[in-house]
This record gives C-alpha cells, structure tokens and sequence, in this order.
C-alpha cells in the first residue's frame, strides 16, 4: 500500500457524537439553526438572485439523509448543523444553484473538512480563508464554517454569481479570516503547496493519537509526509509514541534510536508508512514518513520541532 493509501486509511476516522437530548439543548439548537440559516443570502442579496426555497437544517444524526454515504466524513470533523437552501437568479431552468453552509464546532475542524475535499492542483483564490472554483462549483472555508455553492451549468455566467453570492457570505460569516496556526510549522523545502491537512481523530490511523496535521512533500524524487500533533500532556505524547515504536517492531522493523533529536526518536520501516522518523519532544509528537533519506529525514524532524515548540511559546 502506497502512501497515498495512507492518507486514506488516515482520513477514516470516527464521528463526533451529537449532543444530548434535552430541552435545553433542544432550544439552543433551535437558536444555533436560525443563527446559522442567517448566514444564507436573503433574495436581493445579489442582483437578481431570489430564494426559491426556505431554508432546511440537518445535523448529526440526519445529515446522511441529504449526503449519504459522504457524511461520515464530515461527522468525522465534528460536524454540527448544515444550512442549505436553493436559489435562481435568472428565468431559465438552469439559472439554478444550491448554498450548502456547513458549521463545525472550532477553526480546526473547519479547515478540516475544507482540506479533506481539496486538493494540490486546485486554483486557490482569496475567499474567506481561502477557496476556490472548480466547474460548476464554488467552495471556500472561514473559521469554523465550510461553504459550498453548486449551479446547475458550469457556464462562465453562473461562475460569476457563485463567486458574488460567496463573497457575501464569507463577509457576513463571523470570525477571524485565519489559518490553524500549526499550519506555519511545516519545513519550506519541498513542501507541495496545499497539501497540508488537518486530522481530527486518529492520525496515521491510530486510536491512541491526538489530532494533528500532516503535509506532503516532494524531496529527492521522494513522496514524503511530515505529520505532527500535541497531546494535552508529555505523558500522553510520550505513550503515543512508544505505541507507534511498539507498532513498527510488530508490522516492520525498528532501525535504530535517534540521539539528540528530541526526547525520544527512533528511525524504522513498516509496509505502509515506509522509512519512517518518529520523535518525541515534550507535548509534540511529529515524524516523516516515506522518508527521502536519515539525513534528511533528521533534518525536516528536527526544523519541525523547532518551529512547533516556537509555534507553541506564543
């Protein structure tokens, strides 16, 4: 299995639960929904665009009734409520498009279900956080919501008013237009633009690891994976790795203990991950995958440690 397959296997993670039932919770979901469906254009937001449709909410517990078999992925970024709604800003049948305005619980998740359903080769633009358009879609994230607009024709007319209709939006949408700040740990050299990832549950596919993020490079004809995560606690990291080590000595082998390279570090090779770096450093626990080599497997360690303990103090 490739390290693409990897990434898949790490991208198949567990649902948040749905909050409890109660009267209480109840009526602040009844006040989440409305605040959230707020959020959707009125008709006149844009020239000539109206609301065919009020507005329906789902949550957990039914979001598969409007997206099947995809919402586990989003369950898998704690999702809470989803406003969509349909519009037409013209007469004709295909002057159609669709708002699907999707609320996860942080700024984390957020990024994490928008970076899930992205991809490298993607033509980025400034919307929100950031989006992009691709065919008949127009799709941006900002902070802790994640924004898709679908027309029924991918007709450079319709491009035009999805990208008018998402400005708006992500105007009216709360919250600070900013990056998880674990984004800015990622060594440079080599990195493939985009491709960094946020993994809410089990990353590298493992139970016992925190969330964390992960970035693709491409280093010595290599495809190589840098990941890191904090744990709430230096124990916690500490047991995370030692598992993993315990992982590799049972599915691959373990080369060899690293010195001086954080607390803990060890180099070893397992079927899906390949040569791999693992290190332990405090709350950090980070590692390359598929590496291009020990020396420079070291060396993107260690900057990845030094810019996440950096990251950290401020």
């Amino acid at each position: 299995m490739g390290l693409h397959s990897v990434l898949c296997l790490m991208l198949a993670i567990g649902a948040g639960a749905a909050p409890a039932n109660t009267p209480a919770a109840d009526n602040a979901g009844v006040d989440a929904d409305k605040a959230l469906a707020a959020y959707l254009p009125a008709t006149g937001a844009a020239p000539g665009v109206r609301m065919v449709e009020e507005p329906t909410l789902y949550h957990p517990d039914d979001l598969y009734e409007y997206i099947n078999g995809a919402a586990g992925g989003f369950l898998a970024y704690n999702f809470q409520r989803l406003a969509t709604a349909t519009y037409r800003y013209g007469d004709r049948l295909e002057q159609q498009l669709v708002i699907d305005l999707y609320q996860m619980p942080t700024l984390a998740d957020g990024f994490g279900i928008y970076s899930s359903e992205s991809s490298p080769d993607l033509k980025f633009m400034k919307l929100g956080a950031q989006g992009y358009i691709a065919g008949n879609m127009c799709i941006f994230w900002k902070n802790r919501h994640y924004v898709k607009l679908a027309a029924r024709s991918n007709t450079p007319d319709a491009q035009r008013v999805l990208l008018r209709i998402a400005r708006g939006i992500a105007k009216r949408l709360p919250g600070p237009v900013a990056a998880p700040k674990l984004l800015k740990v990622f060594p440079p050299r080599g990195l493939i633009r985009h491709s960094e990832k946020y993994l809410a549950h089990n990353l590298l596919g493992h139970a016992f690891m925190p969330s964390g993020f992960v970035a693709d490079y491409h280093l010595e004809e290599e495809h190589t994976r840098l990941f890191v995560a904090i744990a709430d606690e230096a124990d916690a990291a500490g047991d995370a790795h030692r598992r993993l080590r315990d992982f590799f000595g049972e599915y691959g082998e373990v080369w060899r203990d690293v010195t001086g390279l954080g607390d803990n570090a060890f180099i070893g090779k397992e079927p899906f991950y390949g040569r791999s770096i693992i290190v332990r450093q405090d709350r950090i626990i980070g590692g390359v995958l598929a590496a291009p080599g020990d020396e420079e497997g070291v060396r993107l360690v260690r900057d990845l440690l030094r810019n996440t303990a950096a990251r950290l103090k401020r």
